[in-house]
């Protein structure tokens, strides 16, 4: 960029956010609107690789840094004012994105000098100053400051806290370790066409929209379709959710029906499809629809994983029957299985799908 153009730009940018003297507070705001929409920052991609080669040039970095500087500036001024509380959340707001924006710039201005030819797209260690990058990029997911190592350890928790509730289930079986999980990878836990995978979300999503009132007062939301996903970007991920549509990955077979259930309230209802449901019923200001927050949708559809057993499309009074080809050991199991899980009326087909082929049903 020719010296008279970034002069040029300065001189934009450093105009967008109004001094203080003699204005209002409102008019602050706005003008930090208008300058941030003006800098057209590139939204936080999924992976690392798309978000690097989003970097800007040097001349944007700069201009970038310009406005986030004179925005920090005329904050601090602002934090010795009595502000009303919807104001003084604003200004919290204002002044953590940038913050956060002049880390990135710092890093930035960094990787421009750093970055390799080839951007190593498996290896993270690999890029220049990935400490650095890490913690920016958990603060960014997360909307607060986490140290990796904490994180790791609370981790490590959550895995002991799951192998828990897994063992507590196999208890209630009253098998043992072995023959529980050789049962887990039986026949009849998998689907082994795409038609049996549509019709098993479409039966949990009649199911879910049925009881979700017990739980959720607000149930006036618009229908969430279900479509099998081909976005290969989003190939390594069981489901995603965009535009009022839940899309479920098949891309082999058997397909594992346990995942059904919650990747459905996941990303659906109650999770992502209706948090963004509620969200566009609600009144956000202009200086809140500028920003995003991944890991407050994200948090909220773990949560709503939780309420999978309010939502279950199975209760303990439900009629339960199996079926094998010849009805035996393992519809027979199977049913013992359920039996012992707390199901009370479980059934299984004897002579299974042959006998009832051979008389004629």
């Amino acid at each position: 960029m020719k010296p008279t153009m970034l002069a040029v730009c300065i001189f934009i940018l450093c105009s967008s956010v109004t001094p203080i003297k003699n204005i209002s507070f409102d008019d602050f705001k706005n003008s930090f609107i208008e300058g941030y929409r003006s800098l057209n920052i590139p939204s936080l991609q999924l992976g690392f690789v798309e978000n690097f080669q989003n970097v800007g040039s040097l001349a944007d970095i700069q201009q970038q840094t310009i406005f986030f500087q004179q925005t920090k500036t005329t904050i601090a001024t602002y934090k010795n004012q009595q502000l009303p509380k919807e104001e003084d959340n604003d200004l919290d707001l204002m002044e953590y994105e940038t913050n956060l924006n002049l880390e990135r710039l710092t890093l930035e201005k960094d990787w421009i000098r750093k970055r390799p030819g080839v951007i190593p797209i498996n290896n993270f260690r690999k890029i220049p100053d990935y400490n650095a990058w890490y913690i920016y990029y958990l603060k960014r997911w997360l909307g607060a400051d986490v140290n990796p190592d904490e994180l790791y350890l609370n981790g490590l928790v959550e895995i002991d806290r799951v192998k828990k509730q897994i063992d507590d289930i196999r208890k209630q079986t009253g098998i043992n370790s072995s023959t529980f999980y050789h049962h887990l990878n039986d026949d009849s836990f998998f689907l082994t066409s795409q038609t049996q995978v549509q019709q098993a979300f479409e039966q949990t999503k009649s199911v879910i929209q049925k009881n979700i009132p017990n739980l959720f007062s607000v149930t006036n939301i618009p229908d969430v379709k279900i479509e099998r996903g081909f976005n290969k970007a989003l190939a390594k991920t069981p489901g995603y959710y965009s535009n009022n549509t839940f899309y479920y990955n098949y891309w082999d077979s058997p397909y594992n029906k346990r995942q059904i259930d919650w990747l459905f309230i996941h990303e659906a209802i109650p999770g992502h499809h209706y948090q963004a449901c509620i969200s566009n019923q609600l009144k956000f200001s202009p200086l809140q629809q500028l920003f995003s927050f991944p890991g407050f949708s994200e948090g909220w559809a773990a949560y709503a994983e939780d309420l999978g057993k309010e939502l279950s499309t199975f209760n303990e009074e439900d009629v339960i029957v199996t079926i094998c080809n010849y009805g035996k050991e393992r519809s027979q199991q199977a049913a013992e299985f359920l039996s012992r899980a707390g199901f009370k009326n479980v059934f299984y087909l004897e002579g299974g799908t042959h006998g009832w082929f051979d008389k004629g049903a």
